[in-house]
């Protein structure tokens, strides 16, 4: 027990540090719209977020009937 939690102190800064340099590339990228995605994990399950506009609430609320 005592070399598993040795290791993990040494190993845990590394991996998350690694990570959140992952998550920041993805996230420089996204502003600069190279990618769809500001999260790999929605690029991976195929979630395509979007935001709404002014535009998109005025055509909306004319599809009031529909509902």
């Amino acid at each position: 027990m005592g070399r598993f939690r040795c290791v993990y102190k040494r190993a845990y800064p590394w991996l998350n540090a690694s990570l959140e340099v992952w998550l920041f590339v993805a996230n420089v990228s996204y502003l600069f719209d190279k990618s769809s995605y500001y999260r790999p994990w929605l690029s991976w399950i195929g979630v395509d977020l979007r935001r709404l506009g002014a535009d998109d609430l005025v055509c909306g609320m004319g599809n009031d009937e529909s509902i």
